[in-house]
């Protein structure tokens, strides 16, 4: 019998930008920074009925947060078996490098900011030593604590994934994203109409079926340029939680562990 799962406002806060939901489909999705969240975003905003979905969704107005329905009803629907509650993660080390291509050399942002001002186009073996650096108080960026900026917290980290790991299912690996989203939305019998088409440029393919969002960086293909075999194997030690936390669900995060033999 399992335990019922208790929640409290500060898990709210947690949850707050990064978990997604339809209560129509009894649908909530756990989504983390760098890991299909735009697309995710744009999907729910579309099941809830946005009419301009396909827009960048993360400075919109509407998007479906769970915490906005108060700690009373998100803690029924987490403990509440009949609604599915869907996960995907991703190799540490990759989403670390797409996080650093996107927000700091790419695109900018206030992300660029976080560890000095100007720190558009900083070298990625500094990016690292912010990122690598001894420190648990949540008062600084440096580090990775649960105050870490989102876009290369530790996964498990983003939202109070593990106090709800037991309500989630089904958990996926970003390599199988594809098969990933057909179950969450059989599961919520909601694949026809929207995961089977109206996304891509001509509007007419299957959801995560082709990646063309702005805040694609290619990241798995640049591992080689901007790793080496030492902070490839430090940035997996900072990450071990992560690579602890997927193996609940036999899912194994470390992508490129042979990377340079």
């Amino acid at each position: 019998m399992n335990t019922r799962i208790r929640l409290d406002e500060a898990d709210l806060r947690y949850m707050a930008h990064h978990v997604l939901v339809n209560e129509r489909h009894r649908l909530v999705l756990f989504t983390i920074p760098k890991v299909c969240c735009t697309q995710l975003i744009k999907l729910m905003r579309r099941m809830n009925g946005s009419t301009n979905w396909r827009d960048n969704p993360h400075y919109t107005s509407d998007r479906p947060f769970l915490n906005k329905l108060g700690l009373e009803r998100v803690e029924k629907i987490v403990n509440d078996s009949s609604w599915t509650k869907a996960l995907l993660l991703r190799d540490p080390a990759e989403r670390l490098l797409s996080a650093y291509l996107d927000k700091l050399i790419y695109n900018g942002g206030y992300a660029a900011n976080v560890f000095r001002a100007g720190g558009r186009g900083m070298p990625f073996t500094e990016f690292l030593g912010y990122i690598l650096e001894s420190n648990d108080d949540p008062r600084k960026p440096t580090g990775l604590h649960e105050n870490t900026d989102p876009h290369w917290r530790s996964q498990h980290l983003v939202g109070p994934l593990e106090k709800v790991a037991s309500a989630l299912d089904p958990v996926g690996d970003y390599l199988d994203r594809v098969s990933w989203i057909h179950n969450v939305l059989h599961a919520a019998n909601c694949w026809h109409p929207y995961g089977v088409s109206g996304w891509g440029a001509d509007e007419n393919q299957v959801i995560f079926e082709q990646n063309m969002l702005p805040t694609r960086t290619n990241a798995a293909e640049q591992m080689s340029e901007y790793y080496d075999p030492d902070t490839l194997d430090a940035v997996y030690q900072a990450y071990a939680g992560d690579i602890a936390f997927a193996k609940q669900w036999g899912i194994d995060l470390v992508k490129h562990a042979n990377l340079f033999t």
